[in-house]
């Protein structure tokens, strides 16, 4: 399996909906509880599962472009104009 994939199944298995998922990791572990007995058909596991996936594609790569100066932000805030340095090695 490629890198690119097996990060997105990881990301994918942080889902939570499993009822016997370990939530120990999470500030919201009622909610995932819910959502565990809420969610219980495949085809609504199928649909949260792909807004999911979607939301976190997204936010990667909304991120991974801030980071690499593809938009305005990145070019205000994340770079330093300077020293082409991310502003993010900064927060360290």
């Amino acid at each position: 399996m490629d890198k690119q994939k097996l990060l997105f199944k990881n990301l994918k298995d942080i889902e939570g909906l499993s009822p016997n998922a370990d939530l120990m990791w999470s500030k919201f572990e009622e909610a995932y509880k819910l959502l565990q007995i809420k969610i219980v058909v495949d085809n609504e596991k199928n649909a949260y599962e792909k807004i999911l996936n979607e939301s976190i594609k997204g936010v990667i790569h909304s991120i991974l472009v801030m980071i690499d100066g593809g938009d305005a932000l990145a070019d205000n805030y994340l770079i330093n104009e300077e020293t082409k340095e991310s502003s993010l090695i900064m927060l360290n």
